[in-house]
């Protein structure tokens, strides 16, 4: 898909409207999640399940289930769900999204939330979260070798080292419940932080008490840099060709302005005209 200089300007301009156009039948109960690539620095790669290439990760850049992303010394990426949550990958760390699914029960509403299901992995690194309270029927769940942890409208700092087996795990916001691998079940409440250490030997993991935690500066960043419900969704009802002209400003008046993933959906358009593009992030 072609565009503009106009086109690529307000692209820009409103940040993450990255146009994640969701062509879908009105009947369809599920489809597939997606998410938003709305900033990038340094250096930062993708992986699809199956495939042995890594590939540079781009802003405007449109991600689903089966998605490996890895970043360099110095580098993060930050991403906005459509199941209703925003992430900041860090520096040198690796995340899967092993599952991203929503459950649509029929023609989707604007600003509706879907049940959503997703699962991430935590294989080394930090990752920084803040999930929308989730819609009933929901699950928003991350994997780490230490454990997993299920979230319900939360802020999430996880960190771990596989060398070492060290993780720390604090909820700014929230609280959150963790499973470790021999049933056992922690609650983090707001305003806590829990360390502990992985042995892969013996798949046993030793905690401490959860303690007041610290204020993390960079976390703050991360949410003063982006939205804080996650991706909005814009219904436009056609059955016609579709103006992409038309379409970017409608997401420009859904965003009101700010720095907003919006999903543009389409129900009832078996045909489309324009699939799923991935914007650049330079003219």
């Amino acid at each position: 898909m072609n565009l503009n200089l106009w086109q690529k300007r307000m692209v820009r301009t409103i940040g993450c409207v990255a146009l994640l156009l969701a062509f879908q039948v009105a009947d369809a109960a599920t489809r597939p999640g997606r998410v938003a690539v709305c900033a990038v620095k340094g250096t930062a790669e993708y992986q699809i399940r199956g495939e042995l290439t890594w590939q540079p990760l781009k802003v405007g850049m449109v991600l689903a289930e089966g998605v490996s992303i890895r970043t360099g010394k110095g580098s993060e990426t930050d991403l906005a769900f459509t199941t209703g949550a925003i992430a900041r990958v860090t520096e040198k760390t690796s995340v899967s999204i092993d599952k991203l699914t929503e459950e649509t029960n029929g023609v989707p509403q604007s600003n509706r939330r879907p049940v959503g299901n997703t699962e991430l992995t935590v294989q080394r690194g930090k990752l920084m979260t803040e999930v929308a309270k989730q819609t009933l029927g929901s699950k928003f769940r991350v994997h780490t070798p230490a454990g997993n942890i299920d979230v319900k409208g939360t802020q999430l700092i996880i960190t771990y080292d596989p060398t070492t087996g060290q993780f720390t795990l604090s909820v700014p916001e929230g609280s959150v419940t963790l499973t470790l691998p021999d049933g056992r079940l922690v609650t983090v409440t707001q305003g806590n932080q829990i360390t502990g250490t992985y042995y892969p030997a013996t798949g046993q993991v030793v905690l401490t008490q959860p303690v007041p935690a610290p204020m993390d500066p960079a976390f703050r960043e991360f949410l003063n840099d982006n939205i804080r419900s996650g991706i909005r969704e814009l219904v436009i009802n056609s059955t016609g060709p579709i103006d992409l002209d038309a379409v970017i400003r409608a997401a420009i008046a859904a965003a009101g302005g700010a720095y907003a993933p919006i999903v543009v959906v389409i129900p009832n358009i078996t045909n489309p005209t324009i699939v799923s593009p991935s914007l650049p992030a330079e003219p």
